[in-house]
């Protein structure tokens, strides 16, 4: 099973810590196992994907990503 390096580790709690930063106090936020894959792809570390317990609905899942690009993700 592939492991996180300290380095890994730390960027994605920054990035987690961002990402819940930006949601409105009292939006809805994002299924926690969906953010953890989020943020495993975000920190190239995808390899990590057929370990976890992933949402299979793609409703839920798009819901999700449009959540996160719309509070977490926006360019300006």
């Amino acid at each position: 099973m592939p492991l996180l390096t300290n380095m890994e580790s730390l960027r994605a709690m920054d990035e987690f810590n961002y990402i819940e930063s930006q949601f409105p106090r009292g939006a809805k936020f994002v299924s926690y196992l969906y953010l953890l894959e989020y943020i495993l792809v975000l920190i190239g570390r995808s390899d990590i994907l057929p370990f976890l317990n992933r949402i299979q609905c793609t409703k839920r899942r798009r819901i999700y990503d449009e959540r996160i690009t719309s509070y977490a993700h926006q360019t300006s």
